[in-house]
């Protein structure tokens, strides 16, 4: 790892005292629950899943998330950060983001966030001198955090920010209680749900069983047509249902034959949609509503505050949207309550070289 036998040296320098995610899974998942709304981006199963994705796409990829905690031990924050080189070529991520605010434990009070913030800064100029990056901007962006306010990642930096932009992402309040949720979801849906029932048998994985995930796994190959991904991801997915920290939805046809899955993750405060498998020619038929519903129902269950739908189709994305992707947002706003920001921008570093 050129370069990145630096990174102890950094860490060990700073103010603060830093143990990497990758040296203590434990601990980032115990943080995780003493942080008021945590993100599916911000958990050790997005970091682990996204890691074993990247490397399998090509390039090297490093997970160096970092927890903060302060002098006498006591933690403060968790920051998912990554180093990739593809092509010879580094950056600096949040993984498959790029990259995001430090997410700060319940009752931290404003001056300890901004003196941890300048620390996060002063370790990225280290890490980009370390590597050699000579772009002096950061992309960043601000994904929804169930908070009014910006946050204070965001406001300091403010004087520094340029090309700033929003996309938007599609949202269903789960936290509330069946019929209520059943309320927001597009009305032409409903009958096509009811009607979904009586002719598919829906189904909930939520624990481990390899004769289940092998048939979604080679439904995935069928409708792909392609290996997509590594085994590991795929076996990283189906140990995340074990934990109960995702769950797989599918549908089985009166042969009882597997005719569509959805695979889910979620943190303790949001869930969203991590991969699925449907059957091509059943494509016109209303298989994604019945997932889609099955799904909606045991994130009720786990009692989980936030369903994040997916991306809102807009010119604002980046890449642009082609016809594909603005029909699936379509059809995902049907079943969403609420349309959230997220903030992309630079940030314009000022590197002592």
């Amino acid at each position: 790892m050129k370069n990145l036998q630096d990174l102890n040296n950094i860490i060990n320098n700073s103010l603060f005292d830093i143990t990497l995610r990758v040296n203590d899974l434990k601990l980032w998942e115990d943080v995780e629950h003493m942080i008021s709304y945590v993100p599916v981006c911000y958990t050790n199963s997005y970091a682990e899943f996204n890691i074993a994705f990247q490397k399998y796409h090509g390039g090297d990829w490093f997970d160096i998330s970092m927890i903060f905690k302060s002098a006498n031990k006591e933690v403060l924050a968790i920051w998912p950060l990554s180093i990739s080189n593809i092509k010879n070529s580094y950056n600096l991520s949040s993984i498959r983001a790029p990259v995001l605010t430090p997410l700060f434990v319940k009752n931290i009070t404003k001056n300890i966030k901004k003196k941890l913030i300048s620390e996060c800064f002063k370790i990225i100029d280290k890490i980009y001198i370390s590597l050699g990056i000579k772009i002096n901007k950061l992309d960043s962006c601000i994904p929804f955090l169930d908070r009014s306010d910006i946050s204070i990642w965001h406001s300091t930096q403010i004087d520094n920010i340029s090309d700033l932009r929003l996309e938007y992402d599609l949202y269903l309040d789960v936290s509330r209680d069946l019929d209520s949720v059943k309320q927001d979801l597009r009305k032409s849906y409903k009958p096509l749900i009811t009607s979904s029932t009586k002719i598919w048998n829906s189904f909930i994985l939520s624990s481990y069983d390899e004769k289940i995930w092998k048939e979604f796994k080679i439904l995935h190959l069928s409708v792909a047509g392609r290996v997509t991904r590594s085994d590991e991801t795929w076996e990283i997915q189906h140990e995340l249902i074990k934990t109960k920290k995702a769950f797989l939805v599918y549908l089985r046809d009166k042969n009882k034959k597997m005719i569509a899955g959805g695979w889910y993750w979620h943190s303790k405060s949001e869930c969203e949609y991590g991969s699925g498998a449907f059957k091509r020619e059943l494509f016109d038929k209303p298989i994604g509503h019945l997932v889609q519903y099955r799904a909606i129902e045991e994130m009720i269950k786990r009692q989980i505050k936030w369903y994040r739908v997916g991306r809102k189709a807009s010119i604002n994305n980046i890449p642009t949207p082609d016809k594909k992707e603005i029909n699936i947002s379509l059809f995902k706003q049907g079943f969403s309550s609420h349309t959230m920001p997220t903030c992309y921008f630079k940030i314009n570093l000022n590197i002592e070289k």
